[in-house]
């Protein structure tokens, strides 16, 4: 018998991109089974490691451009995706204000801009983009995608009416502003949010209560974050959007700035746009063995995740599921899945655990491989 294996991970964060996940399960599994049918099939959410994933199914070009980093004093090469036969740009906010741009100790929400995203877009809008697919994972900003709105033309004011410089927007200090400045370009463009997090604006399972902490924030800048995100929501608010929107909290609001300029702007689950991308499903037989798996597997799992999003696309086949993490919450049930397993084969250091995660995806999957021979 032949054994087929449809490998669909995530990044295993800061310990393998999707693609080395991948590479990873196929050397366990070839261990035991040199002969297998195998599809690698690397995935993400809307987060890093969105545009790798697909260029690899689609036909877009990569686009190159120097742009503002999360801080407004550094410059950093950014990609993105353009199509030009069907108009279309996806941007990846991690590329250009994510949380992995920034050393640890460098970590603050209060600082961190979306400018260098912004430019982006207007970059995209250059070469003729009429629709922006936005992946907004892994973002290391809370300006309610202000720093975009700036960057595309947008002025801020303080109570004395001073405007706010290129990529320094303090949220205290907002005050008023101008959008009729704005490229007239942006107001026309279809605008999409790719995501996984179905967050509100603000409240306890807000932006800033939920994502600022791992962003850098300690426990009175959240709750400063939270005040400032409360104050300009109601300030300028006009359009009198629902600020309980599922994903209105993504990327520290992102949603909300884009969405007070442009009334086509809208939301959509990030791991269903990406698992339409690279029809999963083609790859589908009776003899199917799925292996998936992402850095950590708990109950943010169901969420929007890679691994939920499998576990749904897959239901009506009724093939083998197997999940494997860097760690794996005790008692944890996720419907749909026949087996989970943590990857971490003894009690070590974290750093440890991110430095030989790829051996370790690849004993255990090789471990797991060998049942069923």
């Amino acid at each position: 018998m032949t054994h087929s294996f449809i490998l669909a991970p995530d990044s295993f964060k800061e310990s393998m991109t999707a693609k080395e996940a991948v590479t990873a399960m196929s050397k366990g599994i070839r261990h035991v089974f040199p002969d297998a049918i195998i599809h690698q099939i690397p995935l993400a959410d809307g987060g890093e490691g969105t545009l790798d994933v697909i260029s690899e199914h689609a036909d877009y070009e990569k686009v190159t451009r120097q742009v503002m980093g999360p801080f407004c004093d550094e410059v950093v090469s950014a990609i993105f995706l353009y199509n030009q036969k069907n108009k279309t740009a996806i941007l990846e906010l991690a590329q250009t204000s994510g949380l992995e741009l920034v050393a640890k100790a460098k970590r603050t929400p209060l600082t961190t801009t979306t400018f260098g995203t912004g430019q982006c877009v207007l970059e995209a809008v250059k070469l003729g983009a009429k629709k922006i697919i936005l992946a907004v994972g892994g973002s290391a900003t809370h300006d309610l995608g202000f720093g975009i709105l700036q960057a595309c033309g947008v002025r801020f004011f303080t109570k004395q009416h001073v405007q706010l410089p290129n990529g320094q927007l303090d949220l205290s200090k907002i005050a008023t502003w101008n959008s009729d400045t704005i490229d007239s370009s942006i107001r026309d463009l279809e605008v999409i949010v790719a995501s996984d997090v179905e967050n509100p604006l603000y409240g306890i399972q807000g932006a800033a209560q939920v994502f600022a902490k791992q962003k850098g924030a300690t426990a009175n800048e959240i709750l400063q974050l939270e005040k400032e995100t409360i104050r300009l929501a109601q300030t300028f608010n006009q359009n009198k959007h629902d600020l309980q929107t599922a994903g209105m909290g993504a990327a520290g609001g992102i949603l909300f700035g884009l969405s007070l300029v442009n009334e086509r702007c809208r939301r959509i689950s990030g791991i269903d746009w990406v698992l339409d991308e690279v029809n999963l499903e083609r790859y589908v037989t009776k003899e199917t063995i799925v292996f998936t798996g992402e850095g950590k597997i708990d109950c943010q799992t169901e969420q929007g995740k890679v691994i939920a999003g499998v576990i749904q696309r897959l239901a009506t086949y009724q093939v083998p599921i197997v999940a494997f993490g860097g760690s794996v919450e005790k008692d944890l049930d996720l419907q749909g899945i026949t087996a989970c397993f943590s990857i971490t084969p003894t009690p070590i250091s974290l750093k440890e655990a991110l430095r030989d995660g790829a051996d370790n995806l690849t004993y255990t999957v090789e471990q797991v491989c060998r049942i069923l021979v």
